[in-house]
């Protein structure tokens, strides 16, 4: 399977072209982060910093490499006071687990968690609808929305009016290419047109949107989303601001990691420290390489490499890892679910 010679990303990517030089189209249309810089994250938060408060900002942690820098860098090189809250789905990874307790420790920060026991039955749900359509679809489920609400009710809680969030665009997988693909929702419109297999979706489709719509309510998203479950909960416009941090430090993947594991005690899987703080991220992987022959990984490496942070030879280490490793580690899932005889999406040899 050819590949740019840039970034990893597969002729078996929708729209992709390729220059005589072997460089996709995306790579020569890309534009490379540009960062606000520390001191002006810095003049933002003096308003912030109020000494009479114990806690001055609240910061979502997964224990990946993401949240657990802006975390260390928000204590360490920003002295604010922050507390960590961390959503446990049921799906998170001993490992993250681990990191989270390590960081909270070390650099004495409070931390609130916050779980909810309906997930695993959730996911199950979505997971026989998956079946039927031999795609995984909606495995994230409500876990964002859930992550901004915890946030945000903590936040109003505590009386602290600063979130630092630690998403950047360089790891988003929704961007203009991936929305015009099939992972974005049009392959299960088509699967959908067989009267039998609709019929074989709808009670678990029922079931599922029922549970859904119960844990929004449970983990206290506003009454106005609970019911539209595709619906992301925006930030507040007032009383509370939402810095992304990363729009301002600079994302230095090497440099991220060596600080978090020589600081913190911070530990990712080999050839895997993105995205395994959580157990069900494999079958987001599985997704992308079935419809677009290349893991989400493995887009995201694209990004890295296009920004520099990231070799082309270790980015294709990396993927050839997920792709070694996806449909395992779903099945792991699978059978801690009890679904027995489950028979999985499949992706082409060609992909491969």
């Amino acid at each position: 399977m050819k590949r740019c010679n840039l970034c990893i990303l597969p002729s078996s990517f929708p729209n992709i072209k390729f220059n005589k030089d072997g460089i996709c189209n995306i790579c020569l249309n890309y534009k490379e982060e540009s960062y606000k810089g520390k001191l002006a994250l810095e003049k933002i938060l003096e308003s912030y910093k109020n000494k009479e408060k114990e806690y001055n900002c609240i910061i979502p942690l997964s224990g990946g490499k993401d949240s657990t820098f802006v975390l260390y860098y928000a204590v360490k090189m920003l002295n604010l006071k922050p507390i960590a809250i961390n959503y446990d789905s049921g799906f998170q990874s001993k490992l993250a687990k681990e990191n989270i307790k390590n960081i909270c420790e070390i650099l004495n920060v409070p931390l609130v968690i916050k779980a909810n026991k309906i997930n695993k039955k959730m996911i199950k749900e979505v997971l026989l609808i998956s079946e039927t359509l031999g795609a995984f679809v909606h495995i994230c489920g409500n876990c964002e929305a859930i992550l901004r609400s915890i946030s945000i009710n903590l936040a109003k809680k505590k009386n602290i009016s600063l979130i630092l969030w630690g998403a950047t665009s360089i790891e988003n997988t929704e961007d203009e290419y991936i929305s015009k693909t099939t992972v974005s929702g049009k392959k299960i419109i088509i699967n959908l047109r067989t009267v039998k297999k609709f019929f074989r979706i709808f009670p678990h489709a029922i079931n599922y949107y029922f549970l859904r719509v119960l844990q929004r309510i449970q983990m206290g998203i506003p009454k106005k989303y609970i019911f539209n479950i595709f619906n992301k909960v925006p930030f507040p416009k007032n009383k509370i601001k939402v810095i992304y941090f990363f729009d301002y430090i600079k994302y230095d993947l090497v440099k991220i990691i060596q600080t978090l594991e020589k600081e913190v005690k911070w530990k990712g899987p080999t050839n895997q420290e993105d995205r395994f703080d959580c157990l069900l991220h494999p079958f987001v992987n599985h997704v992308f390489l079935q419809s677009l022959g290349i893991s989400s990984d493995g887009y995201i490496y694209s990004n890295i490499i296009r920004n520099r942070n990231l070799r082309r030879s270790e980015a294709l280490l990396k993927e050839n890892h997920i792709r070694k490793t996806v449909e395992k580690e779903c099945r792991n899932i699978i059978n801690e679910l009890d679904l027995k005889n489950y028979k999985m999406p499949i992706i082409k040899k060609s992909y491969n």
